[in-house]
């Protein structure tokens, strides 16, 4: 951030990033220092007396200046607009991951008779040779039931790879008394492919942002216009 010391001196920072300056030179003393010489320096240069170029001299400015080509306002950013791709095709691939290959365990149970009020998911872990659960049920969660509703779903987002589990579902009644319940086995490696894939579009994802910030953290160019 030292390279944005000049521009600061000479109030050519604005916005945030001014405000990103002022809070780092108010917590780094070599900062500071380095910023009041270059505001003695520049003082010392107000100080120097002012020559102005010859008539000569200064027609021939003025001609170069009008036959120079005004420089782009907006430079293109390759760098900018290929991360901007690689969010586009992160999202797309978030998207497309979630709905083949989910990184997680789905669960599926239809409703017949009378409808209960809610349904409460438990999870234990089991071994591979046994569909007893080896350590207690944990509540994931409660879905409220819907009157119009006779098929519901539930993922578990966090199973562990190579890890299997028995599912419960209750069904509860108005006072809230569990009136039904069912079990099912999950295995973790099913969700093993979606959640590789997951970490990768994150990867690129969270990539793309730290070239974005980066970019828009270095110096531009000030561009003036002559008169």
């Amino acid at each position: 951030m030292r390279q944005w010391l000049p521009a600061y001196a000479g109030g050519l920072v604005h916005g945030w990033r001014r405000l990103l300056l002022g809070l780092w030179l108010d917590h780094d003393a070599a900062a500071r220092e380095q910023l009041a010489q270059i505001e003695a320096l520049r003082q010392e240069i107000r100080r120097q007396p002012q020559e102005l170029p010859s008539a000569e001299v200064f027609l021939k400015i003025q001609v170069a200046s009008a036959q120079e080509t005004q420089p782009a306002k907006n430079p293109a950013r390759p760098i900018v607009v290929w991360a901007a791709a690689v969010i586009v095709i992160a999202l797309v691939t978030l998207l497309l991951v979630w709905q083949a290959l989910p990184p997680g365990i789905s669960l599926e149970w239809s409703v017949q008779g009378q409808l209960p009020t809610a349904f409460r998911i438990y999870r234990a872990p089991v071994t591979s040779d046994s569909p007893a659960p080896s350590q207690p049920f944990t509540l994931l969660d409660e879905l409220q039931a819907n009157e119009t509703a006779a098929a519901y779903q539930f993922t578990d987002w966090l199973p562990l790879p190579g890890q299997n589990y028995v599912y419960r579902v209750e069904a509860l009644d108005q006072a809230g008394q569990p009136t039904a319940s069912q079990t099912v086995v999950g295995r973790g490696i099913d969700a093993l492919a979606g959640q590789l894939l997951t970490l990768a579009a994150l990867g690129l994802l969270l990539s793309a942002i730290v070239l974005i910030v980066r970019r828009n953290l270095r110096p531009h160019p000030v561009y003036f216009q002559a008169v």
